[in-house]
């Protein structure tokens, strides 16, 4: 599911997620689900703006909420343990990461 793009505004994103977790959890009830734990914008070094913590944390709270809402506990982890249960290493580096979590999601069958 597209969360972003010029022609996607927040409220649209967050609706989309909360369908799209609420759909999945139709199909499969999983025992908890894990969020990376945000990283504050300072400690971003200047790498992103208010807009995209803004979607960012607003995405993470109507995925934990519609999960916690059928009953599904949410685990919040760092990035490396996310990346190393999810992508197998959690040392890599940004765009390879990204590389493979699109790769694992589209193996996972998540559109």
């Amino acid at each position: 599911v597209r969360l972003s793009g010029p022609d996607i505004d927040h409220g649209t994103a967050f609706a989309k997620a909360i369908k799209w977790t609420a759909q999945r959890l139709l199909v499969s009830r999983p025992d908890w689900i894990a969020l990376e734990a945000p990283i504050p914008g300072p400690q971003m070094n200047g790498a992103t703006n208010a807009k995209t913590m803004a979607l960012l944390w607003g995405l993470a709270a109507c995925i934990e909420g519609t999960a916690r809402a059928k009953s599904v506990p949410v685990r919040r982890l760092s990035i490396r343990a996310v990346r190393k249960n999810f992508l197998g290493a959690g040392n890599l580096p940004g765009p390879e990461a990204k590389r493979r979590t699109v790769a694992m999601c589209k193996a996972l069958g998540w559109k």
